[in-house]
């Protein structure tokens, strides 16, 4: 009856305002950022589980035991004469077994995995971007380098001088560090100021003092020309310049009147590269001179006497007593 329909539609009018009134915008504002939480969950789950799947299909590294004895073994039998006298085979020791057991760990965790994949894919961007191998690798924490513990480099030290030296150390190309502070220590150097260690590498400048304390500089020009260390070293920085024998030469000069110690460590057989930026390498524009050994040596002998009888040759020109 039109009397009913009336009180209906008056009642319905009655009751829309307070059903708008029900939903204030402060909570249909609260209602869309619960929804937008959980749409964010949700889609960081979903990238999670898509990211432990493309892990699983990462290659997984060979990943080898610690080497024996038989990895540092040389074939005496190869080196001439004046160097098979003075030869001291390494062996492995605690502080090489914590180093690889250290890498291993790293590449064997799929989070290791992933921090490898994604510095890898980094370091190819800077390298386009014209960064040098060096300094990308340094940006990123990228490589690690292990040449000899203390434990191994000491031995050699005592052999070349029954007293090492243990006041100046001068480092040349020294990277992270590591390698200075192991050989540092070999020396009987607990004092990181007493080590001047020489590093192209703006990154790896800063890293070297605030990690080890070290006086870091970029090249020898920088340094006090009077200054004499008792001991100058060269690890693997030899076969990455343009004039491996005037960078002997000078680094030998920088040597305490009274004598001293150059180390070197390259590797064998001797094939000078220098590094440009990008992915680039280019012949150095002075080459070492080396001259086939003579006698019955072969393979490592071969090249190690090369090595040597040249090096030897450079520091004689450059009027040191080498020996």
């Amino acid at each position: 009856p039109p009397q009913q329909q009336q009180q209906q539609q008056q009642r319905l009018a009655a009751t829309v305002p307070t059903r708008l009134q029900s939903c204030q915008p402060t909570q249909c504002l609260s209602v869309a950022m619960r929804l937008s939480s959980d749409c964010l969950r949700i889609a960081a789950l979903l990238c999670t589980l898509t990211l432990v799947c493309l892990g699983l299909q990462l290659p997984t590294p060979a990943l080898r035991s610690d080497p024996g004895a038989e990895a540092y073994s040389v074939d005496a039998g190869s080196l001439p004469e004046s160097l098979r006298s003075t030869l001291i085979a390494s062996a492995p020791d605690a502080e090489t077994s914590a180093f690889l057991a250290a890498s291993r760990s790293e590449a064997a965790s799929l989070r290791g995995r992933w921090a490898l994949l994604l510095k890898h894919k980094a370091y190819a961007v800077l390298l386009r971007l014209g960064w040098t191998r060096v300094d990308a690798s340094a940006a990123l924490g990228r490589v690690r380098m292990f040449v000899a513990s203390s434990a191994q480099l000491r031995p050699l030290l005592e052999r070349a001088a029954p007293q090492p030296p243990s006041s100046l150390l001068l480092d040349i190309g020294s990277g992270t560090g590591t390698v200075t502070h192991a050989l540092a220590s070999a020396i009987g150097l607990s004092d990181g100021s007493r080590v001047t260690a020489l590093e192209s590498s703006a990154p790896l400048r800063r890293e070297l003092g605030r990690r080890w304390g070290f006086r870091a500089a970029a090249s020898l020009s920088e340094l006090d020309p009077r200054e004499r260390f008792q001991a100058v070293s060269l690890l693997n920085v030899l076969d990455r310049v343009d004039d491996p024998a005037g960078l002997l030469r000078s680094a030998a000069s920088r040597l305490d009147p009274a004598g001293g110690l150059v180390v070197c460590a390259v590797v064998l057989p001797f094939r000078g590269s220098v590094q440009l930026p990008g992915d680039r390498r280019r012949p150095p524009r002075r080459p070492l001179q080396l001259r086939r050994a003579s006698g019955h040596t072969r393979g490592f002998g071969r090249a190690a006497a090369a090595f040597v009888d040249a090096a030897l040759e450079a520091l004689r020109q450059g009027g040191g007593g080498a020996e």
